[in-house]
């Protein structure tokens, strides 16, 4: 074979070569291209059809090149996932404020993304009880017993204090300390009357069968318009108790740091009201006792106003608190503390500081020295308490 005839076959060989590794490279790149392509066109559309989007093979060829094969099972993979990779921040609800308003509607991702205080409430329409937060009060196990606990130094495992205001509230209040005004005294109007209204308070204060979260806590812009209104023209909310009382009328008038006796108030004015019961009957201008908060601000305009009304005092020292007695600090002088009875001994409180329920065998001797010194509690007539049985 000639020269010439060698190297014109070394360079037909060499263009074959040349061409085939372009080709290969064409192919490669075009790959390269197509898939991000692909991608880019996915996360352009609309969420609602990359959801039912068919995967399909990156590659427009009918018979896909190897270097496409690995994609194929991979489009499934990504199709299975694009729901759990989709945003859902914005559908989760806002975090709870520190007092809890769960919402009724669900979310869409089911109960567990409700607020993590929801399961131990009987139902969501019930505000939680709040005495286990009061646990952080005592760096005690919660099993502890009674008489291991702060509040064993005021009070037996019973409830009964072991301090006593008897001598002081017989001296200033013997006329009415302790007098019992039976229901079978009174004629049938009268009966229903006091009946009704006290279960209306009693919905309020019996924390351990729960309390309906309405009538506790409202908007803050209608507890506003609502205060103004039973000012003006004195018409009663029926429900948000805690919210009208401390955060609007107390902070409006100038004592939003000492609110107890207006919460009360207000618990009152509304029980009243859901009983369908004018408040005139027993809180009245022409007899000197509006529930108001000019008049029963303060715990000593409180208590002047519920035995005008006909209310009962009696000393704890002999009687046990029912669920909704009026309880006062010490003889309920002013400044002091008023608050309520959430359970059948007084153990259990609620007042301004705790509308979900203090439990004081959870609670630190300074605070109940300072506070809960139960020395009297008011109830409607009619309403008896029984006495302590001996300890």
């Amino acid at each position: 074979m000639t020269i010439p005839a060698i190297l014109q076959g070394a360079v037909l060989k060499t263009s074959i070569f040349v061409l085939s590794l372009l080709m290969c490279l064409g192919c490669s790149k075009n790959t390269f291209e197509v898939m991000p392509a692909v991608a880019t066109a996915q996360e352009n559309e609309p969420l609602e059809r990359r959801r039912v989007q068919v995967p399909r093979s990156p590659s427009p060829s009918p018979s896909p090149t190897p270097a496409a094969q690995p994609s194929a099972p991979s489009a499934p993979q990504a199709a299975q996932t694009a729901p759990a990779d989709e945003p859902t921040t914005p559908r989760v609800p806002p975090s709870a404020p520190a007092e809890f308003k769960p919402s009724t509607s669900p979310t869409p991702q089911g109960p567990a993304m409700t607020a993590p205080n929801l399961p131990q409430m009987p139902s969501p329409n019930l505000v939680p009880n709040q005495t286990a937060a009061e646990e952080s009060e005592l760096d005690i196990a919660p099993n502890t017993d009674f008489d291991k606990r702060p509040a064993a130094k005021e009070f037996f495992a019973s409830g009964k204090p072991k301090f006593s205001y008897s001598e002081r509230l017989k001296k200033r209040f013997a006329n009415v300390l302790n007098k019992a005004k039976p229901l079978a005294s009174m004629d049938r109007k009268e009966q229903d009357k006091w009946t009704k209204v006290f279960a209306e308070i009693q919905k309020v204060a019996n924390v351990n069968a729960g309390v309906e979260r309405r009538l506790l806590f409202v908007d803050k812009k209608d507890a506003l318009e609502w205060s103004k209104r039973f000012e003006n023209d004195r018409v009663s909310p029926s429900e948000g108790a805690h919210t009208v009382a401390v955060e609007a009328t107390a902070p409006r008038h100038g004592f939003g740091n000492r609110p107890c006796a207006e919460f009360m108030s207000e618990i009152i004015r509304q029980a009243y009201k859901r009983a369908e019961i004018s408040l005139k009957e027993d809180f009245n201008t022409q007899d000197g006792n509006e529930l108001i908060w000019s008049e029963t601000a303060s715990v000593e305009g409180l208590r002047g106003a519920l035995l005008k009304a006909g209310w009962t005092m009696w000393d704890t020292t002999e009687y046990k608190p029912l669920v909704g007695a009026v309880m006062m600090h010490q003889v309920g002088d002013t400044p002091g503390h008023t608050y309520m009875s959430g359970s059948e001994n007084g153990m259990i409180v609620i007042d301004n500081g705790s509308p979900r329920g203090r439990d004081l065998r959870k609670s630190t001797q300074k605070i109940i020295r300072f506070m809960y010194h139960g020395g009297l509690f008011l109830l409607p007539p009619g309403i008896t308490p029984t006495k302590w049985s001996s300890q």
